[in-house]
């Protein structure tokens, strides 16, 4: 019989043993088709590396591995907290065969011996001596296969072939990111929302609804527009027996991809929703637990799958660009591939216009939460809070007393808001923290090129700004406290 020994490559490129139990369960799971397998809890290792689980096949794949182990392995580890992964091999070992029978008991001593048997005749000295025979060859164990001869080394990929395999994966990658947007509504987001409409829940159906964001808008998108438009060019190409154009579909969907807005704005601080909830409400944490042991979770946990969608269009432009590449190396055989790289190279620069938009939304989301927790909680001053206002820039600056003639001077800390400028005193505590407010007419999109001098003068700081024609002006409303 044959048994199976699997080892796990670590970080430094070193080959760990995994143990007899975990070897046996891998190689059950491996003969039985199934997507992945999770192996015993090791309760000796330190929090946060005792549960992993083996993904094999299409399935060996992670948000810390998107494309799989590469070329000779079909196994990864992945750490079910962190998503951290290593890559598996696997190989046969013949069991030892079954030891002989053990020797006859020796005779017993008053039995008379066997004589001899007689020696045998002289050959005859014409004769000459017949040579030794060759021992004869060990019966070959019945478990062992024979073996397998090595199969030839692959010929390369033409360059045509390396464009299809990128074409290729650009609508793989959306199948398997259809999945995902399926299983977080799915299993998570529609379950967690009955839970929590239901009696005895810790958290209510706005907290879970905050964590997911948008992301049904976004199955919908992908599930109904993107996908079908990508599987249409397929079966076009293959009708008209040339490469697939995938750079067409999605430059007709750019502009949806603003749907990813609200999502991108919000992410960090559903990130920290999640994390509050789960550390603060034990119910709420139980059942996303229970959310993620079921088998349509693919052995993912919530946050892993979450950061998917912030994922998806920067890999879009990475996919797009391999693409355009692969397209204008086949160029050199083929001039119908000069227009194949520059429609990828055009889609590219259109998502990738779209990527910019987002993140300044996002960028704008930060300074505008900013500028509302510093009027909230460090200064304490509800009338300063407006979602509109933006938080530009802060940092210490020198303040002159102007009867002194500049002789002497205070320390204080300076933050440029959209439409203020606010000195506050850095040692303070939050009630006496406040010391001046200026308003000024600046935007939420300003380059504040000026704020690079706020460890100088007031003055400074001022006149830079009036001279960048975004002037800032002290007006009658200033506060002093």
């Amino acid at each position: 019989m044959v048994s199976w020994e699997f080892q796990h490559r670590d970080g430094a490129g070193r080959w760990h043993d995994f143990d007899a139990a975990s070897a046996r369960m891998i190689a059950d799971a491996r003969a039985r088709g199934l997507p992945s397998v999770r192996l015993p809890t090791m309760a000796s290792n330190p929090p946060g590396h005792r549960d992993f689980e083996v993904r094999f096949g299409a399935h060996a794949t992670s948000s810390k591995m998107p494309h799989g182990p590469g070329a000779g392995f079909d196994m990864i580890q992945v750490n079910v907290l962190n998503d951290n992964t290593r890559i598996v091999r696997g190989r046969a070992v013949p069991e030892a065969a079954p030891a002989p029978p053990p020797a006859p008991p020796p005779r017993p001593a008053s039995l008379p011996r066997r004589a001899a048997p007689p020696p045998p005749p002289p050959r005859p000295a014409s004769l000459p001596a017949a040579a030794p025979a060759p021992p004869p060859a060990p019966p070959r164990p019945a478990s062992l296969p024979a073996p397998v001869p090595a199969a030839p080394a692959p010929a390369p990929l033409s360059a045509a072939e390396l464009h299809r395999k990128a074409v290729d994966e650009l609508r793989d990658t959306e199948r398997g990111y259809v999945e995902d947007l399926a299983c977080i509504v799915d299993v998570f987001l529609q379950p967690l929302v009955a839970w929590a409409a239901g009696d005895g829940a810790d958290a209510t159906v706005d907290e879970v609804r905050e964590i997911f964001g948008g992301v049904s808008a976004l199955r919908l998108l992908h599930e109904t527009q993107v996908l079908p438009a990508l599987d249409a060019e397929w079966d076009r190409a293959a009708a008209a027996g040339g490469p697939p154009r995938p750079d067409a579909a999605l430059a007709k969907h750019a502009a949806a991809l603003a749907l990813y807005g609200p999502l991108l704005k919000g992410f960090a601080a559903a990130r920290a929703k999640l994390a509050a909830l789960g550390a603060s409400r034990p119910h709420f944490a139980t059942a996303v637990r229970l959310c993620e042991l079921q088998r349509a979770s693919k052995g993912l946990r919530l946050p892993a799958l979450l950061i998917k969608p912030v994922q998806r269009v920067p890999r879009y432009l990475l996919l797009l660009r391999d693409i355009g590449k692969r397209a204008a190396a086949a160029a050199a055989d083929d001039a119908a591939y000069d227009a194949l790289a520059a429609d990828a190279l055009a889609a590219g620069a259109k998502l990738k216009a779209v990527l910019d938009g987002l993140d300044r939304g996002v960028d704008d989301a930060l300074r505008r939460r900013r500028a509302c927790a510093l009027a909230a909680t460090r200064w304490d001053r509800a009338d300063l809070v407006a979602p509109s206002r933006a938080a530009l820039k802060d940092g210490a600056l020198y303040k002159l007393h102007r009867k002194s003639g500049g002789a002497k001077g205070a320390t204080r800390h300076a933050h440029l808001l959209s439409d203020y400028f606010v000195l506050t005193e850095p040692e303070e505590p939050p009630d006496r923290a406040l010391r001046a407010v200026w308003k000024s007419n600046l935007q939420p999109d300003f380059n504040v090129s000026a704020c690079d001098c706020f460890d100088a003068r007031l003055s400074t700081v001022l006149r830079e700004l009036d001279e960048s024609n975004r002037f800032v002006q002290k007006s009658a409303e200033s506060t002093w406290i």
